[in-house]
C-alpha cells in the first residue's frame, strides 16, 4: 500500500471512530446558551453603567436566546409577496399601456446561410442559429419563434409567428 492509501485508510477509521462516540443530536446545547445557563446574578455581576439588553428589559438571557416559531397566519409579510410601489390603478394603467405598444416590426433575421441542398427536388437549407447548425425544409418551426412557410429560388420566406409576419431570406440560387 502506498503511503496516500494508508493516510486515507485512517482517515476513514478516525471518522467512522468520531460517529460512534459522537453525542445524540438532542445533547448538544450552543456554548452561549450553557454559558447563560450557567450565569446566575451572583456569579456575574454587571459593571455599573453596563447593563445588557436582557437585564434591561427584564428577559433573562434565557429568554432572549430562545427561539420562538412565527405566525404564519399572516400571509401579507411574506418574504417572496409581490410588493407594489405605486397605486394599483397607476400599475394597471401602466400595464395596459405596455401591452398597446408592442413591437409592431419582426426583429431582424437570427440566421446565416450555410449552403442548401437539393434531392429529389425537396430543398434543404443550412442555417446557423447561435452556436447551432440547423437543416431546414419547407414546413418546418426553426428557433421556436419561426416557420419556413416556402423555399423557391434563391428565396427562403419564414414567419414570424408572434406577429405573423413574413419575412424573406436570400439562400443563393440552385446549381
Amino acid at each position: 500500500m502506498t503511503p496516500r492509501r494508508i493516510a486515507l485508510a485512517l482517515a476513514t477509521l478516525a471518522t467512522a471512530v468520531a460517529t460512534y462516540w459522537a453525542p445524540e443530536p438532542g445533547n448538544v446545547v450552543a456554548p452561549t446558551m450553557r454559558q447563560a445557563a450557567h450565569d446566575t446574578p451572583s456569579n456575574t455581576a454587571p459593571s455599573p453603567g453596563k447593563q445588557s439588553a436582557a437585564t434591561r428589559t427584564g428577559a433573562s438571557a434565557i429568554e432572549v436566546l430562545a427561539i420562538h416559531p412565527r405566525d404564519h397566519t399572516d400571509d401579507s409579510a411574506s418574504v417572496f409577496s409581490a410588493t407594489q410601489w405605486g397605486s394599483p390603478a397607476r400599475v394597471e394603467a401602466l400595464g395596459a399601456r405596455e401591452q398597446s405598444t408592442g413591437p409592431t416590426e419582426p426583429p431582424p433575421l437570427p440566421f446565416r446561410v450555410l449552403g442548401r441542398y437539393v434531392e429529389d427536388g425537396k430543398v434543404a437549407v443550412f442555417l446557423q442559429f447561435n452556436d447551432q447548425n440547423l437543416v431546414v425544409r419547407a414546413g418546418d418551426t426553426v428557433a421556436e419563434h419561426y416557420i419556413v412557410e416556402r423555399i423557391e429560388g434563391s428565396a427562403m420566406t419564414l414567419l414570424y409567428i408572434p406577429l405573423k409576419q413574413q419575412q424573406t431570406m436570400d439562400v443563393g440560387a440552385a446549381q
